[in-house]
């Protein structure tokens, strides 16, 4: 390798060699700083027997760039830091995990680890989520709901697939597996390339980068086991035989069905405002309960039930009430949202920090990070709405104050 010696040295701080332009033949900006980068690299290797420091791979990088390089170099860096942009706006297109989970628990950790720690919107109607006013007309609900044809909008999943029309369980499990295993495939990538990406600051290693997106599913995972510490879900099963009836605890009060039934059908999920639906959509109650809820001790023998009712794809409906207290409801969502907060800025911040990252490498991982991202959220919901794994019944419990 040649020096120019006969140019002095325009940064008195940097006492680094320069390099002959010659040296390296452009092919391209992702070549050009390879090539930049490993002759930096020899170089400190050679001269100092041991690894190069951060800040001495990054005053030789900056010196033997042009002006017109290093521009392209830094527009490459943005592309980098809008990644966790680019992840909030396909998550916000897409269902929150949280609320796929009363359906398909595979699927809700899909939704997580593609979450980029930002939540996905909540304004998914489905004919088969009610929201109830009072526990009575949660439970009524539950246990005496039957299809009617007088109800096109609202139906239960058995019901609306009671003619055959379904969509296949198998694309669907193929579908989330090719998902799960593209995303994995897309952090080691990007782990592999940050291996020869030089960083400035605070000496971030390599993996750093790769980190957050293992890190981002972190709120949503936490948020979910306080919830299933709580047990706020009622588990409804079909009663299989005529000689088993529930118990005058299990089964509501029949006294008073249709008073205020008309408030508790909301289209809208959880979260959006309610509106009284005309008296066509009220619920077509039948005489004798058809599910009865499953006692059980704790969440997590519940959420393993539902597990287990979703893998064999058997019929049953869940209630899911509010977390209590309120005051605890209240300080872990503040600990919910302040940490996706945290992981949206550090994400950005990692992003930011890597320079001069091989190019068009990032293009390549730019266009696999949006697609293994976007893929669930535009795909599965059509399985979602006709698939016959999930709940018959979803209710949320919503009191007015």
């Amino acid at each position: 390798m040649r020096f120019m010696e006969q140019i002095p040295n325009p940064w008195p701080y940097y006492t680094g060699p320069f390099f002959n332009p010659r040296d390296a033949i452009p092919q391209g900006l992702g070549t050009y700083i390879t090539t930049r980068r490993e002759t930096c690299r020899d170089y400190f290797y050679r001269t100092y027997g041991r690894g190069p420091k951060q800040t001495d791979m990054v005053k030789c990088m900056l010196n033997n760039l042009d002006a017109a390089t290093a521009a392209n170099a830094a527009s490459h860096t943005y592309l980098l830091t809008l990644w966790p942009a680019f992840i909030s706006i396909i998550v916000a297109l897409g269902p929150d995990g949280g609320q796929v989970a009363y359906d398909n628990i595979l699927w809700s950790a899909v939704f997580s680890i593609t979450s980029g720690a930002i939540p996905g919107s909540q304004s998914l109607s489905l004919p088969h989520h009610f929201n109830a006013l009072t526990m009575e007309e949660a439970r009524e609900i539950c246990g005496y709901w039957q299809d009617d044809d007088v109800n096109p909008r609202k139906s239960s999943r058995r019901g609306r697939l009671r003619k055959g029309r379904h969509t296949s369980e198998m694309a669907s499990l193929v579908l989330a597996f090719a998902c799960i295993g593209l995303w994995i495939a897309f952090v080691m990538v990007f782990s592999i390339a940050l291996r020869n990406a030089v960083y400035y600051s605070n000496n971030l290693r390599s993996l750093w980068g790769a980190i957050w997106y293992l890190a981002a599913a972190g709120p949503v995972v936490c948020k979910g086991l306080f919830r299933v510490a709580l047990n706020n879900v009622e588990l409804w099963e079909p009663i299989r035989a005529t000689n088993e009836s529930p118990s005058t605890e299990e089964v509501p009060n029949k006294s008073n069905l249709n008073d205020g039934i008309e408030a508790s059908l909301d289209p809208l999920p959880k979260g959006s405002s309610t509106t009284q639906q005309p008296a066509t959509l009220r619920p077509n109650i039948s005489s004798f309960p058809r599910f009865s809820p499953r006692k059980f001790r704790t969440g997590l023998q519940t959420w393993s039930r539902i597990a287990y009712l979703q893998l064999t794809q058997q019929n049953y409906r869940i209630l899911a009430r509010p977390d209590e207290p309120a005051w605890l409801d209240m300080v872990v969502r503040y600990c919910y949202n302040m940490g996706q907060l945290a992981l949206f800025a550090f994400g950005c911040i990692c992003q930011g920090g890597i320079l001069f990252m091989d190019t068009p490498t990032d293009y390549y991982l730019t266009v696999l990070l949006v697609f293994v991202t976007a893929t669930p959220r535009l795909l599965w919901p059509h399985f979602w709405r006709g698939g016959r794994r999930g709940a018959d019944l979803v209710v949320w419990y919503n009191p007015p104050f």
